[in-house]
């Protein structure tokens, strides 16, 4: 029995967004330190960053089981 499971219709899409949103964020902090802006991210954005960030991890980490499961 799986206690957590992201595969009720909602949440299962609002976590896989997050992969989406860690990735363009990564690129938006390449792209505005190239143009020398320091720093990029307020205090605030940074830990709405790490909160995206881990969010995201749980959604790869539960695509990899659900993957391989079969």
């Amino acid at each position: 029995m799986r206690y957590f499971s992201c595969t009720r219709g909602g949440l299962h899409y609002l976590l896989m967004s997050t992969v989406l949103y860690t990735a363009g964020t990564a690129w938006f902090y390449i792209a505005e330190r190239r143009k020398g802006k320091r720093p990029v991210f307020t205090l605030r954005e940074r830990w709405l960053f790490i909160v995206v960030l881990l969010a995201a991890l749980v959604a790869f980490v539960d695509l990899m089981r659900d993957h391989f499961a079969t």
